[in-house]
């Protein structure tokens, strides 16, 4: 029988927290510095975002790739994986633009990384203030 590779789920298609892994950043961390970490995060996706938008306005590969990392490293540490990884394409899109001059690829990511980080500032925000920022509860789901 031949194995068959599942295809992989869009970024919109899958849960936008993977409250698991906030579990175990708790149980590492404690819950304070985690609900600082997401309030964190939360303040500042407009700024993000902004960042990134003014990047592929203005064809600025080095900033699209500094703003997409960043982005990245904060949305996976907090196990907003869908976001990681499409802050991980624009990070690409952006390396690509730099060398190609091909901007399309960019201007296409931005759009659905908007919604999906507004989604996912929203989702991680409600995860902090439930129950009082009790994440366990959440991780059954």
């Amino acid at each position: 029988m031949e194995d068959l590779e599942a295809p992989r789920a869009a970024p919109w298609e899958r849960k936008l927290v993977e409250c698991p892994l906030l579990v175990s950043l708790v149980d590492e961390l404690g819950l304070e510095p985690v609900i600082r970490c997401i309030d964190s995060f939360t303040r500042m996706w407009g700024g993000r975002c902004e960042r990134l938008e003014r990047a592929v306005v203005e064809r600025d590969a080095d900033a699209g790739m500094d703003a997409a990392l960043s982005l990245k490293s904060g949305a996976a540490m907090l196990g907003a994986l869908p976001l990681a990884s499409l802050a991980q394409e624009m990070h690409a899109a952006a390396r690509a633009a730099g060398c190609t001059g091909l901007w399309t690829p960019a201007e296409r990511l931005l759009t659905t990384l908007q919604g999906l980080g507004s989604a996912t500032a929203v989702e991680l925000d409600a995860i902090a203030t439930r129950e009082g920022g009790d994440y366990r509860g959440s991780a059954a789901r």
